[in-house]
């Protein structure tokens, strides 16, 4: 059993360079390496110029004749050290093993040499200086850390899965290169599509046109990004909020940005996608990149679709049989939800608005597939909710094209977004495809639906039994606030069979004739009152109060009140209702 690290903050003593990354350390280990062997010959050069003037008093002729060999041997040494290091340098860049390997058993042989070679000249020649000793004891230590090191790095490019580690690999200068100016050339996965050249007349974007740094909100911040946001300015044109991601220098992590920023490059613009406004650049090669996007006011409908749910500004509009009838019965056992006409104000959602947004996201989705752009990620956390009420899919870190670069792997840092992944993806090597992006927006609208539940939320990780549930035909199940037309779509979605599921193509129209015949309906829909002995209403209405806790003096309760007082029909019932608020 390895004993725990002992750290300092976030450093841990116990491991290569305090814990820092493997990739970095030993990249450092090989820079360093250079300046250390750079260093000896400068040291033992001014040794051999302070030693010359005694070199024709040398005694004895062989010593005489053997010490310009060693002097020899130690430069020999020091340029094939310095020559192996950059082979490291090299090595680590591309996370070649096979190299990695040859590095470490040509090192400790040509070590051993060293050592001998030392000991010969010590006692061969008689030269036992305490400064060389001391010397020569500090190279060995750091020689042994520099093995420790590259054995550490061996050992944790063993253990990452092989694409993760491909991928990589190839973020380099050269990559950098190709970002800029493009590639006719294919990358080795022949399905993905050769890179267009970046156009900085259309999407770079000058910071001086936004606002003062300093005035920028804090909007969320992660490990790698942090997302602000600030008034753009653009020439000729009205000032804007906008949202400025910047990206940290995480290897990983950045190359799955550079990936994504290209994509929205080339994808164009649509209603139900985030737009992007541009980016800076300007030190991209520094590993430093912002990306200039749309605001969405009301954020990711995760959160926004649960605050309304602990708010009780949820209108339930279906009856106890799933049937879209525009009222909620008495016998709810949810007290967080309440019913009321569908004349409401803005700060209320009902199922009519689960409904459109679920077709705003489809639509989203269908013009991703068009151009040939697979999700992989696709959720409620990932979809923004713009001034409007209109859904936008954001956050193509796991499409095509990008999705192993962000290490969503079951690994120490990272897990596979596994509760909206089709049974398909759980089978060896994770791949995304259109059909698991359907299956994903199938678990989209369960989240949708409950008003931001976790689907399967009693587990932190798919064991094996989720694994072997899910592949047999589990499903999140049901929502609780879904109609039952949207229900069979969601069911459509979960077919096992990833060849029987319907593409967006299909869902959309099958979306949007539903909700064009509950409109149709509601706005014929009547029901007579008893109180008002045959006069009909504009809506049957049953009201259900949230818990004491709730203020019911709140806007959807006052306007209620408002609508109630300027409409005869219900002047029968007003002073109970008024005894209500």
């Amino acid at each position: 059993m390895t004993s725990p690290s002992h750290s300092v903050g976030s450093l841990k003593l116990t491991e290569p360079c305090f814990g820092i990354f493997p990739l970095g350390s030993v990249k450092n280990t090989a820079i360093a390496n250079v300046f250390v062997a750079v260093a000896n010959m400068i040291i033992f050069g001014a040794g051999i110029i302070v030693f010359l003037p005694n070199f024709d008093n040398e005694k004895a002729e062989a010593k005489r004749y053997i010490r310009p060999v060693f002097w020899i041997a130690y430069y020999c040494y020091w340029g094939v050290d310095i020559y192996l290091s950059l082979l490291l340098y090299a090595a680590s860049k591309t996370l070649n093993l096979k190299k990695s390997n040859k590095w470490m058993k040509i090192q400790i042989t040509l070590f051993l040499s060293f050592l001998v070679l030392y000991f010969s000249h010590c006692f061969w020649l008689n030269d036992f200086s305490p400064i060389l000793a001391v010397s020569f004891a500090v190279l060995s230590m750091y020689k042994v850390y520099s093995f420790w090191v590259v054995y550490c790095f061996i050992k944790w490019v063993r253990d990452e899965p092989p694409h993760i580690l491909d991928l990589m690999s190839k973020l380099t200068d050269a990559d950098l290169e190709e970002f800029e100016h493009g590639t006719s050339s294919r990358r080795r996965d022949s399905s993905d599509r050769p890179q267009d050249p970046y156009d900085r007349s259309t999407f770079e974007i000058n910071m001086n046109h936004l606002n003062e740094r300093s005035t920028w909100k804090l909007l969320s911040k992660t490990e790698f990004s942090t997302v602000y946001q600030a008034v753009y300015h653009k020439p000729d044109c009205s000032p804007e909020l906008v949202a400025v991601k910047t990206i940290r220098a995480e290897l990983l992590y950045f190359k799955t940005q550079l990936c994504e920023f290209k994509i929205r490059t080339g994808i164009g613009h649509h209603e139900n996608i985030v737009g992007l406004i541009g980016a800076n650049t300007e030190n991209i090669r520094n590993r430093e990149l912002e990306l200039i996007v749309e605001f969405c006011e009301h954020g990711n409908f995760e959160n926004y679709l649960q605050a309304k749910k602990m708010q009780g500004l949820f209108l339930n509009q279906l009856d106890s049989t799933g049937e879209f009838h525009g009222v909620r019965p008495r016998n709810s056992n949810s007290k967080a939800v309440t019913s009321l006409p569908i004349l409401r104000p803005v700060e209320t959602v009902n199922t009519l608005d689960l409904v459109r947004w679920s077709i705003h996201i489809a639509k989203g989705m269908a013009y991703l597939h068009e151009k040939k752009v697979i999700h992989g990620d696709l959720a409620t956390r990932n979809v923004l909710n713009s001034k409007d009420q209109i859904a936008k899919i954001n956050d193509f870190g796991l499409s095509k094209e990008c999705y192993s670069y962000r290490g969503y792997v079951h690994s120490k840092q990272n897990r596979i977004p596994w509760r909206a992944m089709a049974p398909e993806c759980f089978s060896g090597k994770i791949s995304f495809s259109f059909e698991s992006d359907v299956w994903a927006y199938g678990v989209t609208l369960f989240e949708m639906f409950t008003l931001g539940d976790t689907p399967y939320s009693h587990l932190d990780f798919p064991d094996e039994r989720f694994v072997y549930a899910i592949k047999n035909g589990s499903n999140p199940g049901r929502p609780e606030y879904v109609p039952n037309a949207v229900y069979d779509i969601m069911k459509s979605c979960w077919n096992i069979d990833p060849k029987r599921r319907p593409n967006f193509k299909v869902i959309v129209p099958q979306l949007e004739e539903f909700l064009e015949s509950v409109l149709t309906e509601t706005t014929t829909h009547r029901k007579p009152s008893e109180e008002d002995s045959g006069v009909e209403t504009s809506e049957y209405v049953t009201l259900e109060m949230p818990e004491p806790s709730v203020n019911t003096r709140i806007p959807i309760f006052t306007q209620f009140k408002n609508n109630i007082q300027s409409t005869s029909p219900y002047r029968a019932r007003q002073d109970i209702i008024m005894a209500c608020l």
